[in-house]
């Protein structure tokens, strides 16, 4: 696999700053939930929160891919 350019956040525009903080936000969601993973007590709550980081994952990629 070829390297790949990652494109610089530009910190004058608008919509990158924006998309940075969107992403910085579910990051800080993401740890959060493995936390309260790793602490469940049931297996039913394991299950759910690991539905949870599926889901917070996939708009980890969408908000990486659209910056």
């Amino acid at each position: 696999m070829e390297p790949r350019p990652i494109r610089p956040i530009d910190s004058s525009e608008r919509i990158d700053n924006t998309l940075h903080d969107k992403l910085v936000a579910v990051f800080g969601r993401m740890l959060e939930q493995l936390r309260r993973k790793h602490a469940a007590e049931s297996d039913g709550e394991r299950e759910l929160l690991g539905r949870h980081i599926g889901s917070t994952d996939r708009e980890i990629d969408e908000l990486a891919y659209e910056l």
